[in-house]
């Protein structure tokens, strides 16, 4: 009994070992890199290359040194803009979180040409972590995701179209207006010319019925 007992003891325990082993297997530890570089008038990318689908990519830079008057910038290797942030829209710091969806390289740009060129000193975090078990709890969040991006994007269109609109509409306000005042002072114009010719007129009647 005593045998049996410790025999069904030692397979619970070899059991338990096991299950603890598989569930240690699927935990994915988060791969981060950790770079600081300096920027002159120029732009500089740092790269990463997924090795799964359904990535997770953390993305924080750090002004060590210098000014924010740049702008950050993420895109996968076929030159689709993931991220863009433009100088005055961030801060010294600030983080970016996305999902990737392919096994592509991507890059994570400071770029620097465009404004005071000024040297900066900046501190870049990458990290990669798989998403694959929480596909199936991802996907609705996405989907919502991408239908509220496509909804915004949308309006970001329309603003475009009425602001090109505006610029056509003010323009033809602008040559109406222009019109408007060459036809009065043209009507003026001749108004006064015709009144002249009147008094004229009226004037070289009255002298003959005088004589």
């Amino acid at each position: 009994m005593v045998m049996r007992y410790s025999l069904l003891c030692a397979v619970l325990l070899a059991l338990c070992a096991l299950t603890s082993l598989s569930v240690c297997g699927l935990r994915v530890k988060p791969t981060i890199s950790s770079v600081t570089f300096d920027v002159g008038k120029e732009e500089v990318c740092l790269y990463s290359t997924g090795k799964d689908f359904y990535e997770g990519v953390s993305m924080h830079y750090h002004v060590m040194e210098g000014g924010n008057d740049f702008d950050v910038s993420i895109r996968d290797v076929d030159g689709h803009l993931i991220y863009a942030s433009y100088a005055g829209e961030h801060g010294a710091d600030d983080r970016v979180y996305f999902t990737t969806h392919t096994r592509k390289e991507h890059a994570y740009c400071i770029d620097n040409r465009d404004y005071s060129g000024a040297p900066k000193t900046i501190k870049m975090e990458v990290g990669l972590t798989s998403l694959k078990r929480w596909k199936s709890r991802i996907d609705p969040l996405r989907k919502l995701m991408t239908r509220t991006e496509g909804f915004v994007m949308g309006m970001n269109d329309d603003q475009i179209l009425l602001r090109l609109k505006e610029g056509g509409m003010r323009e033809w306000v602008e040559k109406i207006f222009t019109m408007l005042l060459v036809r009065t002072a043209t009507e003026a114009l001749v108004v006064l010319v015709i009144a002249m010719l009147n008094a004229l007129l009226i004037s070289y009647i009255f002298k003959r019925a005088v004589k």
